[in-house]
């Protein structure tokens, strides 16, 4: 005799289209908070200055790569963010290890 199969579950996870809502949302959250610092900190990991505009660049090209429209987007939004220190991203300046955000 045939058997009925049972109809396949979808899947849990985000589809397109929250994966970009989430990753806009994530991406502006990040910058508002860093932007509402009076004085927001440097990060010097290895004692060497970090601006966040590389990153969002690397995150650019790894989403545009992978075919990842909400990686993109996300580090479209950092780097965007940072575009008014674009001569220093690759400066990293060194800091002493006493310094804070020393990483």
């Amino acid at each position: 005799m045939y058997k009925k199969r049972a109809p396949k579950h979808k899947r849990l996870g985000m589809n397109k289209h929250e994966k970009f809502v989430a990753a806009v949302a994530i991406a502006l959250l990040i910058v508002l908070l860093w932007r509402s610092m009076p004085n927001p900190p440097k990060v010097y990991p290895g004692g060497r200055r970090m601006h966040h505009g590389p990153l969002g660049a690397a995150l650019v090209g790894l989403g545009v790569v992978l075919k990842r429209p909400y990686v993109a987007t996300f580090g479209a939004i950092l780097a965007l963010d940072d575009i008014e220190d674009l001569p220093h991203w690759f400066d990293f300046e060194r800091r002493s290890p006493q310094g804070i955000g020393y990483v």
